[in-house]
């Protein structure tokens, strides 16, 4: 499985070496081919072409949610319940939209997972939904 990961937050890097550890291969380049792409910023990573999406505290508005509307691939969300930049309702939305879905909710965590517990618990949801097989099959 080859995943893209967008971002440039310290959860992200703290991802790809974990994601690396789990021998996933991780890649940075937005044009090379990937089975998946993990990423806050939902119109970036909805214009990957993967089998499968990963959605770190997503913003969501108009534009965002009819993208989701033309999305059959699965779509996991992962969103702290104490987020106050982008609200959980943002992800309640978006998930509604989607045809085929998870949500992961991470309680307590804020935007950027700053706290060690929050950010082991957004990586072991994406590493453990990659490495099983019955759900990255969709």
């Amino acid at each position: 499985m080859r995943v893209l990961v967008m971002g440039n937050e310290q959860y992200v890097q703290d991802l790809l070496f974990h994601l690396r550890h789990a021998k996933i291969v991780c890649v940075r380049d937005e044009s090379a081919e990937c089975d998946a792409v993990v990423g806050s910023d939902v119109e970036k990573v909805l214009s990957v072409p993967a089998s499968l999406y990963f959605l770190i505290a997503p913003h969501a508005d108009g534009r965002t949610l009819a993208l989701l509307d033309d999305v059959s691939q699965p779509v996991v969300f992962l969103h702290g319940t104490a987020d106050a930049v982008n609200p959980p309702s943002h992800t309640e939305a978006l998930s509604f939209h989607a045809k085929h879905k998870t949500v992961f909710w991470i309680a307590g965590a804020d935007h950027d997972f700053s706290h060690p517990y929050h950010r082991y618990q957004l990586i072991h949801h994406i590493i453990h939904y990659l490495s099983d097989p019955m759900c990255s099959k969709g």
